[in-house]
């Protein structure tokens, strides 16, 4: 008599330790952008230090590209207390780049879902992703409450902060 599994049980991440830990995630990552030094990069402005901008932030810095994020928000605002739910599709990137093992061994997620997913505080994914740019960059590379007033024309070259 076969037995059906219930969808989280079918769901390995949730259900057994992750198999590489955050500092393993980080040499690996450490390694692949070692591998795109030495050569010249185009430098990467990011606006906005929300998920999103800070998975682009972790990407350009893996490749090797010089980056800058730039952030409205003071650093210290703790206003972030929503809940994200994050699908099955969304694991799999953050656990390439060690931010799904830094929620875990921190216990920042909660239950997951029947489809697998599981929530997380915005404020906790957000200090996953700064961790990992920690690890990746030697420097702040986070601009906190700063907007950009005008981008002058290409003679003169930079932004205006």
């Amino acid at each position: 008599m076969a037995t059906s599994l219930s969808p989280i049980s079918t769901f390995p991440l949730q259900t057994s330790p992750c198999a590489v830990t955050f500092l393993q995630r980080m040499h690996a990552l450490q390694a692949r952008q070692r591998e795109h030094t030495g050569s010249h990069k185009p430098s990467v402005l990011i606006s906005g230090a929300g998920p999103a901008g800070l998975i682009r932030a972790i990407l350009s810095l893996v490749k090797g590209h010089p980056t800058q994020v730039i952030e409205a928000r003071p650093e210290n605002a703790d206003t972030r207390e929503n809940m994200v739910a994050l699908a099955g599709n969304a694991i799999p990137l953050l656990m390439e780049y060690g931010i799904y093992q830094y929620l875990i061994e921190h216990n920042l997620t909660y239950p997951p879902c029947r489809q697998g997913n599981f929530t997380v505080r915005l404020k906790d994914l957000e200090a996953a992703m700064k961790e990992v740019i920690r690890h990746l960059s030697p420097k702040e590379i986070i601009a906190y409450d700063t907007t950009i007033t005008g981008i002058p024309s290409r003679k003169k070259g930079g932004l205006v902060l």
